[in-house]
C-alpha cells in the first residue's frame, strides 16, 4: 500500500492546531526553482547553517501500549518553519512511520513565539481520554509551545495547544527586564519529565512547571543555606517579590554555559542530578525532585583533580561551543565536557600553546560520587587533529561500563569516535576512529550506490508480463519511498516531491508537473502514473522510430 503525503496541520495565532487541506498544503510547497517560494515572505527560507537546525532535531524515545516507539523531528528544508514529525511503531527501516507536519508560519508571525527553536521533546501520557503524546517546543526566549496528539500522531481535536511565555511563569518585571537581551541555545534546556524543565536564559537558571506555569530561580547560597540548616526547603518562587534580590542572592553565580540532565534507574523514588558549565568554567551538581518541588535540593561546585579545560577567553562564540552528556554507573556519575576555542590549543597544566596539528575542539571526562560530595576526577581525551567541531556526544547506553561516542564533523566528513572503557579510568583517553561521508555530496553518492545495487526484477518471471512489472514497480517504489535518511538530514522525512516532479520532468517528455493537486493522489501515486505513461509513450516511439526520453548524459538519481 502506497502512503499519502504528509498531512500538515497549522498553529494560529490563537493556539488553534487545524489541518490544512491537501491541495492548499501543495500548492505551498510545490513551486518553481524561478518563483519566490511562500516562505520567504516570513523571512529564512532556506536552512545554509546546520546549527539553526540543531534544536528543530530531535529523536524521543516513548512507551505506548508496552511498546518503545520513536518520534522523530526537524525542520522542512524549505520551509524551516514547517516541522516534520514522524512516529514509528517498528525498527524495521522498510516500514513507513506516520507522518504529520506542523507549520508554525502563523503563530511565529504574531511574535507569540520566535521561529529559533532550540528544543523539542515528546511523552507519552495517559489521559483520561486515553493514550496521548505531548510534544513541547521551546523557543530561544524562553517560551514553550505544547501540543497534544494521539497515539496515531493526530493532534488533538479537544485540546488546543498551549503556548506559556516566560512572563507568564516568572512575573517579576526586574527578572524579565535582566533576561530581555539573553537567547538559549540547545545545549541550555533540559527536561527531567513532560512538565518539569529547566533553563539557563543568563543570568539566571529557571525551572519550570509547565502544567501549572509556575517556577523557581536557583540561588547557590539559598540552596547552600538551606542544606546546612537541614530544613524543609524554602525558595524563592517567581510568585513572590524578588525586588532587591536580582543583584544580591540571586545572581551569585557565573551564567551557565551548558547543562544536563542525568536520570536515576529509578526516578519515580529517586531524585535526578542536573550538570552545569558555567562561564568561568566551573561545574556545579544540582540534585532537584520535580515532583515534589521546583527547586533543587542540594548542589556542590565540583572540586576536580586535573581538571584543565581550555581558559573561557579562548572559547568559541558558536552556539553549541560547549556541551555536557552524563551518565550514571552504579554509585557514581559520568561527566563528558565539550569545549571548542577560537584556534587549535593544546594544553600542558595551566599553559596553552598554539599548534596546527591539534583540533580546536577539547574533551574532558569527569567522574565523581554521586551522593554527598564534592570531589571528583577528571581525564583529558584525545581528539582527532582532523576534527572541526563536535557534532554531538553520548555515553552508551547498552554498556555496564563507561563508554563515550562522539561524532565530530571535518573536512572530509563525519568522524565518528568511541572511547572504550579502561581499567585505569572511567574511559580510555584514546578513541577508536571510523570516518563516514557527513557531506550531502558523500550520502548522495551512497544512496545512489545502494539505489544501483537493488534488483528490481521479480524472483521469479511468471507467465503474465503485466503482473511482473507490477511487481518490479512495487519493489522499486517501496525503495524509493523509504523513510530512512533521505537528503542527507539524518532523519526520518518522506523525499521532496518538488525534486521528484522536477527529476521526472528532464527525463519524461511533456511532464506537465504543474498540474493541479489532487487530494487523494499522492507523491507516489502521481510517479506510478508517469511511469506508466512513459511505458506507453515508448511502446507508441518503436513503431514511430522516435524515443519519448530527452537526451541526457546520465540519468538523474532520484
Amino acid at each position: 500500500d502506497l502512503q499519502a503525503s504528509p498531512r500538515r496541520y497549522v498553529v494560529d495565532e490563537e493556539c488553534n492546531v487545524r489541518r490544512l487541506s491537501a491541495a492548499a498544503a501543495a500548492a505551498d510547497h510545490d513551486y518553481d526553482g524561478n518563483d519566490a517560494h511562500p516562505a520567504q515572505q516570513y523571512g529564512n527560507a532556506f536552512m545554509e547553517d546546520d546549527a539553526s537546525n540543531m534544536g528543530s532535531s530531535c529523536i524521543s524515545t516513548l512507551v505506548l501500549r508496552g511498546k518503545d516507539v520513536i518520534l522523530t523531528t526537524s525542520a522542512l528544508v524549505e520551509c524551516p518553519q514547517i516541522l516534520n514529525l514522524a512516529l514509528s511503531w517498528t525498527s524495521d527501516p522498510m516500514e513507513s512511520p506516520q507522518l504529520i507536519q506542523l507549520d508554525l508560519r502563523r503563530i511565529i508571525a504574531s511574535e507569540k513565539f520566535s521561529g529559533d527553536i532550540v528544543k523539542i521533546q515528546g511523552f507519552s501520557e495517559d489521559t483520561s481520554e486515553g493514550l496521548a503524546i505531548r510534544v513541547v517546543l521551546v523557543d530561544n526566549k524562553g517560551t514553550f509551545l505544547v501540543i497534544k496528539c494521539t497515539e496515531q500522531l493526530l493532534p488533538s481535536a479537544t485540546t488546543p495547544a498551549r503556548l506559556l511565555g516566560f512572563s507568564d511563569y516568572v512575573s517579576s518585571k526586574m527578572v524579565n527586564d535582566a533576561v530581555a537581551s539573553s537567547v538559549l541555545h540547545p545545549n541550555m534546556v533540559a527536561f527531567a519529565t513532560a512538565s518539569y524543565a529547566c533553563i539557563a536564559l543568563s543570568p539566571f537558571i529557571v525551572s519550570v512547571d509547565i502544567d501549572k506555569g509556575t517556577s523557581s530561580i536557583w540561588s547557590e547560597s539559598e540552596c547552600l543555606e538551606s542544606m546546612r540548616s537541614s530544613i524543609a526547603m524554602i525558595f524563592t518562587k517567581t510568585s513572590e517579590a524578588l525586588m532587591g534580590k536580582v543583584g544580591g542572592s540571586l545572581l551569585d553565580m557565573p551564567p551557565v554555559a551548558a547543562m544536563c540532565l542525568a536520570v536515576r534507574p529509578n526516578p519515580l523514588l529517586d531524585p535526578y542530578f542536573l550538570f552545569t558549565v558555567h562561564s568561568d568554567a566551573s561545574i556545579r551538581k544540582w540534585t532537584i525532585q520535580p515532583d515534589f518541588s521546583t527547586a533543587p535540593t542540594e548542589v556542590y561546585k565540583l572540586q576536580i583533580d586535573q581538571y584543565t579545560p581550555p581558559r573561557p577567553s579562548e572559547w568559541s562564540g558558536s552556539s553549541n561551543s560547549v556541551s555536557l552528556s552524563s551518565r550514571l554507573y552504579g554509585q557514581v556519575f559520568a561527566l563528558a565536557l565539550h569545549v571548542q576555542v577560537h584556534n587549535a590549543y593544546f594544553h600542558v597544566g595551566n599553559t596553552a600553546s598554539s599548534s596546527s596539528s591539534s583540533s580546536s575542539c577539547h574533551l574532558h571526562v569527569i567522574d565523581g560520587a554521586q551522593i554527598g560530595d564534592d570531589k571528583a576526577n577528571c581525564r583529558t581525551l584525545l581528539v582527532p587533529p582532523q576534527a572541526a567541531s563536535m557534532v554531538s556526544m553520548s555515553f552508551l547506553p547498552g554498556s555496564s561500563r563507561c563508554a563515550l561516542a562522539a561524532l565530530y564533523r571535518s573536512n572530509e566528513g563525519i568522524i565518528d569516535a568511541v572511547y572504550p572503557p579502561s581499567l585505569a579510568s572511567m574511559v580510555s583517553t584514546e578513541p577508536v576512529v571510523g570516518t563516514q561521508g557527513g557531506t550531502l555530496d558523500a550520502t548522495g553518492a551512497q544512496e545512489s550506490k545502494r539505489a544501483k545495487a537493488l534488483s528490481f526484477m521479480p524472483d521469479e518471471i511468471g507467465l503474465n508480463l503485466q503482473d511482473d512489472l507490477h511487481q518490479m514497480d512495487t519493489s522499486y517504489m517501496k525503495y524509493l519511498f523509504r523513510p530512512i535518511h533521505p537528503r542527507g538530514t539524518g532523519t526520518v522525512l518522506p523525499p521532496s516531491r518538488s525534486c521528484i516532479r522536477s527529476a521526472m520532468a528532464k527525463l519524461i517528455r511533456g511532464y506537465n508537473f504543474h498540474q493541479p493537486y489532487s487530494e487523494t493522489q499522492s507523491t507516489e501515486l502521481e510517479t506510478l502514473r508517469s511511469m506508466e505513461d512513459w511505458r506507453v509513450k515508448e511502446e507508441r516511439s518503436q513503431f514511430s522510430g522516435g524515443s519519448p526520453m530527452k537526451a541526457l548524459p546520465s540519468l538523474p538519481s532520484l
